[in-house]
């Protein structure tokens, strides 16, 4: 099938061409830094340069489309409110239109499980939304966009936090595990459930190809949740090779102040407390059930937490990124 990617050069992207390539797809990538196309060219991707805000480079790319994976986006973690919403809303509709108006058949959006806020618990598909965040709300306001413009065509994928080859994005909790000096707060009981890439491209392929898909929403997640004491543990002995003894937790009143005022002040004012995001991350407390994705689209994800982090150490190593 013609098969077409935004946010191909990023690091679930990357994983989803070659996964499409592998499987005989036809596939056309939009991408940003002309140095990317030589490589995709090679390996028998059409590359299309342009981005979600440039309309013309948009409909380029989706002329003949079948199937959209729409996975570009602005940054989970410093991009500035203004910068969510540009690129996340409204380079979110200008794609949906575009694909639209090509007649793609499936438009599938890689959302993110932020939309449920970070202290939201166990959480379905039915489960309210309540972004408490700038990229949260902004991956909300997308998923609005794609259910008005697309209709049964789109299919929304909310993504947990993500790891192995590739990923970069948790050198940060590394580099603190293995140096000791990452410190939880409370007693760490409070659930995190990641995933690894492998298992997050298997579902949005399942989303773009599986017909009882159409018009409905999916949570994308591992295979179980952890407390983030033990999430501390597997990372700390995979990057430090063994244990390290770790600081007292914060006090957990102190967090969940420092959390709910940071809150208050990005929603009303647009103002970021300094760690706010760090703050939010220790304090997190959100399982994803996977039951309407395993029953629609045979979703089963299979790597657990440990090796994947061990996948996700391994190639920073290799890369002497840590």
């Amino acid at each position: 099938m013609r098969v077409v990617v935004t946010g191909a050069t990023g690091f679930i992207g990357t994983h989803l061409l070659t996964r499409l390539t592998e499987e005989g797809h036809e596939v056309t990538a939009l991408v940003r830094q002309p140095a990317a196309i030589p490589g995709m060219r090679k390996h028998g991707i059409t590359a299309v340069l342009g981005d979600v805000g440039d309309e013309a480079s948009v409909a380029s790319a989706m002329t003949g489309a079948e199937i959209v994976f729409h996975l570009a986006r602005a940054k989970a973690h410093g991009a500035r409110p203004s910068e969510a919403f540009t690129v996340n809303v409204d380079g979110t509709r200008a794609t949906a239109r575009a694909a639209k108006r090509a007649g793609v058949s499936r438009f599938v959006y890689a959302s993110s499980s932020t939309v449920y806020g970070s202290r939201s618990g166990f959480v379905s598909e039915t489960t309210p939304v309540r972004p408490d965040a700038a990229y949260a709300r902004s991956k909300a306001g997308a998923e609005s966009v794609v259910a008005a413009e697309c209709g049964s065509a789109g299919v929304i994928a909310r993504i947990t936090a993500v790891m192995g080859s590739g990923c970069r994005s948790w050198i940060p909790l590394l580099k603190s595990a293995a140096a000791g000096t990452l410190r939880l707060a409370g007693d760490g009981s409070n659930q995190h459930h990641p995933a690894d890439v492998s298992d997050i491209v298997d579902g949005l392929m399942r989303c773009g190809f599986t017909s009882a898909a159409s018009g409905r929403t999916y949570n994308l997640a591992g295979p179980e949740p952890l407390p983030i004491s033990e999430l501390r543990r597997i990372m700390t002995e995979a990057a430090a090779d063994g244990p390290v003894e770790q600081p007292r937790p914060y006090p957990a009143p102190l967090l969940t102040l420092y959390y709910h005022t940071g809150r208050i002040l990005d929603s009303t004012v647009g103002i970021r407390l300094p760690l706010n995001e760090s703050v939010s991350f220790l304090t997190a407390n959100r399982v994803l059930d996977l039951t309407r994705a395993k029953e629609d689209l045979g979703y089963a994800p299979k790597v657990r937490v440990e090796p994947a982090v061990r996948r996700t150490v391994e190639w920073l190593r290799s890369q002497s990124l840590l």
